[in-house]
């Protein structure tokens, strides 16, 4: 007989801080990519949708706004 185990309802702690760390990672890598894309361009508006994704997600996850979103543009954490 095969055990099924049961699945948690939220992500550990570790699991939550290395989220966060792709996440981060694939903010950087997707604005890197949208310098080069006009804005009005279907390309760039769907990764755009991705990115903001990416934000809508880590906040039901985490209770807080993306890391870059809290910064702002231009600014760095101290």
């Amino acid at each position: 007989m095969t055990r099924r185990n049961k699945r948690r309802s939220e992500l550990r702690e570790g699991e939550i801080a290395k989220l966060l760390s792709e996440a981060q990672r694939a903010h950087n890598q997707i604005t890197w990519t949208m310098r080069s894309l006009k804005p009005q361009e279907r390309h760039y508006k769907a990764i755009l949708a991705l990115h903001d994704a990416i934000g809508i997600a880590l906040l039901e996850i985490t209770g807080e706004e993306a890391p870059w979103v809290r910064i702002g543009p231009g600014r760095m954490p101290e």
